[in-house]
C-alpha cells in the first residue's frame, strides 16, 4: 500500500487549533520551518506539513511564505507563552507533531532521529530538551498517553497506522467502451472524480481508495507527484492515476479500492484492451 496517497492527513481536533489566533500562527509557522529544515524542502514533507497546519489554523493564501528553514521561528513556537496571568508552553505537541510528520514524510525511524538531533543542536535549551527527550522516548514506545499531548494527537497515529498496515479490497471494473464503467465508480464513492463522455476517456488504470476516516483527498499524479487538497471535488482525473479519500456513500467504512479500466472493445486503439488484461494476468495468474 502506497503510505503516502493513503494516509489520513488533516487533524479534526488538534489542541492548537482551540487556542487564539496568535499562538496558532506561531504554532504552524514554526512547525513548517522545522520541518522544511529537516526535509531539506521535501515536497512529500510539504504536502503533509501543510495539510496539518491548514486544519490547525487555515491559511490558503500564505502557506508557501511559511516553508523556510526559520530556526526562529521554531524557537518562538516552543517558548513559554502568555495569556492573561497564565503561562504555558507548546512544546510538548509540537515535538509530538515534528516526529509524527517527519516520520510519515520520509517513512522511515530515522527520521525521528534526525529530527529530534536538528531540534536538540539548533533550537532547544535546557529545559526544552528534557521536554524533548521524554517526547521522543514516549513517541517511540507508542504510548497511548503522553503528558503534555493530546489525546486527539495520539489517535489520529494510531487511526493511520492501523489504515496503512491493513489489507485494501480491490475491485476491478472491466466492461465495453462508454459502458458506465466511470459512472458507476462515481456513484460508489459519492463524488464525480472519474470523468464521463460518451467516447472513450479512460485510456489507463486508474485507482481509487477509500480512506475510511474524513480528510480530504490525496492525488498521484502521472508524472509520480503528489498532491493534497482539502476539498475532494477538486479531483481531476485527467492526469491522475491514484486518488484517496474517504468515500461518500455505504462504503465509507469499507477499506477498499476500485480500478477504473479502459474499455476493452476499443476498436480504435487496442492498447486499451490489453492493460486490464495485463493487470490481471501481473495479479491473480502469476505464480
Amino acid at each position: 500500500m502506497d503510505k503516502i496517497l493513503n494516509r489520513i492527513c488533516s487533524i479534526d481536533n488538534h489542541p492548537i487549533a482551540k487556542m487564539d489566533e496568535k499562538f496558532r500562527i506561531q504554532y504552524v509557522e514554526g512547525l513548517a520551518a522545522c520541518l522544511c529544515s529537516i526535509s531539506k524542502g521535501s515536497d512529500i514533507a510539504k504536502m503533509i506539513t501543510f495539510a496539518w497546519v491548514n486544519s490547525i489554523h487555515a491559511i490558503h493564501d500564505n502557506l508557501n511564505s511559511l516553508w523556510t528553514a526559520n530556526t526562529e521561528a521554531v524557537k518562538k513556537a516552543i517558548s513559554l507563552h502568555r495569556k492573561g496571568m497564565k503561562f504555558f508552553y507548546m512544546r510538548e505537541s509540537f515535538f509530538f507533531d515534528v516526529f509524527y510528520l517527519a516520520q510519515a514524510s520520509v517513512l522511515g525511524e530515522a527520521e525521528l532521529e534526525k529530527s529530534s538531533e536538528y531540534l536538540r543542536k539548533n533550537v532547544c535549551g535546557f529545559f526544552s530538551k528534557k521536554s524533548l527527550n521524554k517526547i521522543l522516548v514516549a513517541y517511540k514506545a507508542g504510548e497511548s498517553c503522553i503528558d503534555g499531548v493530546s489525546s486527539a494527537q495520539i489517535a489520529h497515529r494510531k487511526t493511520n497506522n492501523k489504515v496503512l498496515s491493513g489489507t485494501e479490497k480491490k475491485i476491478l471494473v472491466v466492461a465495453n467502451v462508454s459502458a458506465g464503467k466511470s459512472t458507476l465508480i462515481n456513484a460508489l464513492v459519492g463524488y464525480r472524480l472519474n470523468r464521463i463522455k460518451t467516447t472513450a476517456c479512460t485510456d489507463k488504470l486508474v485507482y481509487i481508495h477509500n480512506k475510511c476516516s474524513n480528510d480530504g483527498i490525496t492525488i498521484k499524479r502521472n508524472n509520480g507527484t503528489y498532491t493534497y487538497s482539502s476539498n475532494i471535488n477538486e479531483g481531476d482525473s485527467d492526469t491522475l492515476i491514484e486518488a484517496a479519500f474517504p468515500f461518500k456513500s455505504t462504503l465509507g467504512n469499507e477499506h477498499i479500492c476500485f480500478i477504473d479500466t479502459p474499455g476493452i472493445n476499443n476498436v480504435e486503439n487496442i492498447s486499451h484492451t490489453l492493460i486490464p488484461q495485463h493487470y490481471y494476468k501481473l495479479n491473480f495468474l502469476s505464480t
